[in-house]
Parts: C-alpha cells; sequence; structure tokens
C-alpha cells in the first residue's frame, strides 16, 4: 500500500483532505462534467465564483 500524505482511501473512493480536514471526494472527468452541469442548473446560475464554493460544499475535489 502507498500512503500519500493529504489522501485518505476508502475501499475504492479517493478522499483529498481539505485545508479545513474536510474530506473531498476525487471525481474522475465524467462524474465531474455531470456534477457541474447538476449544480450549474440550481440556483446560482452562471456566478462561477458562487458555482466553485457550491461544488466545494458538495465535498468534491
Amino acid at each position: 500500500m502507498r500512503v500519500v500524505v493529504g489522501f485518505f482511501l476508502s475501499g475504492t473512493i479517493l478522499y483529498k483532505r481539505s485545508a479545513d480536514l474536510t474530506l473531498l471526494r476525487c471525481v474522475d472527468d465524467q462524474e465531474a462534467k455531470g456534477i457541474v452541469e447538476d449544480v450549474h442548473e440550481g440556483t446560482f446560475g452562471t456566478h462561477g465564483h458562487a458555482l466553485a464554493h457550491k461544488i466545494l460544499r458538495a465535498n468534491y475535489y
């Protein structure tokens, strides 16, 4: 097993530990695109800065 500082593997799911110790789930390109599309369709519209924060608050990296 290889240990990398700042990351955590739970089963087959990889997480990155943020500066505030929140675990952010790592996603591939396809899943990231789906997440961005889902969040973008919500109440934040096209406000990029708020959109990025909303994605991080949903614990994705």
